[in-house]
């Protein structure tokens, strides 16, 4: 008698995506007293993030810096609680205590470290810099993106998030940013259409992409001239790679949390201004 062995199959691991150009660890620096060196380190760690708001003002005599994501603060609670206060400063601020009774909010903590203070802001917070006074006031004004009226409809779950994109892009953008809190999340604007004057999003995360997939995929989006954009088909069509073969290279999904994924396996998402379906594109360009 013959006894035949059964095959095991093999399961294949997870191919993890490769990493590109990621910055290597560094110690931790303090926030300087110097507003110009402060705004320097966020021009270089913030760079190609669009929606990364820097307002510089006025207050007693002193300059300081409101620095915040646009897509995810609560823009009258910045103005009413921030902005207002300082600009009716009439004494030069000095110190922590001086500029944060100025502030009319009701949480406030101080940071010194640059690696506190980026990961609050990609968080959703504000911060407050003053010349002369080392680190930064940490101001909560979160405003949470989420669809308030109905659920995903086209990609319902039972026990996955109960949330899904719409046609406003900022509050799109803003449920991605608060699945991915950090500033390697990059998000570039830009216009298509002579007549409609769409905005589309180019969102990635550096160190993790290909980095011949973003500059590939720009140079498709420059070829983009219509006098239209509507929803994203009409610019699939033109960033669609071999639109002849029988396996997808571009995606569309209502899900955030789904594009949350594909961001982190080192794929590219183009967000459609009035499309609440967003793309995502292989790494087959």
């Amino acid at each position: 008698m013959v006894v035949r062995r059964k095959r095991r199959s093999k399961v294949k691991a997870r191919k993890q995506p490769k990493v590109w150009n990621i910055p290597a660890d560094q110690p931790d620096r303090e926030v300087s007293p110097d507003l110009d060196e402060t705004l320097s380190h966020l021009s270089n760690v913030w760079e190609k993030c669009h929606d990364l708001e820097i307002r510089r003002l006025d207050a007693g005599g002193n300059r300081l810096a409101i620095v915040w994501l646009d897509t995810l603060v609560d823009k009258l609670l910045l103005q009413e609680g921030i902005v207002e206060p300082l600009t009716r400063a009439d004494r030069r601020i000095v110190s922590q205590a001086q500029l944060g009774n100025l502030l009319q909010v009701g949480s406030l903590q101080w940071k010194t470290g640059w690696r506190d203070v980026d990961a609050c802001l990609a968080a959703g917070k504000v911060a407050v810099f003053a010349e002369g006074i080392a680190g930064a006031a940490i101001v909560e004004l979160i405003k949470t993106p989420g669809r308030q009226v109905e659920r995903p409809v086209v990609e319902a779950a039972v026990l996955g998030p109960q949330e899904a994109f719409i046609e406003d892009i900022e509050q799109n953008i803003g449920l991605i940013r608060k699945r991915i809190r950090s500033p390697r999340l990059k998000m570039e604007m830009e216009t298509r259409g002579t007549v409609t004057r769409t905005r589309i999003a180019l969102l990635y995360v550096e160190g993790i992409i290909k980095p011949s997939i973003v500059t590939e995929l720009k140079q498709r989006l420059k070829k983009v001239q219509l006098d239209g954009i509507l929803e994203s088909n009409y610019v699939a069509e033109y960033i669609r790679d071999a639109p002849r073969t029988l396996f997808p290279t571009v995606q569309f999904t209502e899900r955030p949390d789904v594009i949350a994924s594909s961001l982190l396996q080192g794929r590219a998402v183009l967000l459609v201004e009035f499309r609440p379906l967003t793309e995502w594109i292989y790494d087959a360009l």
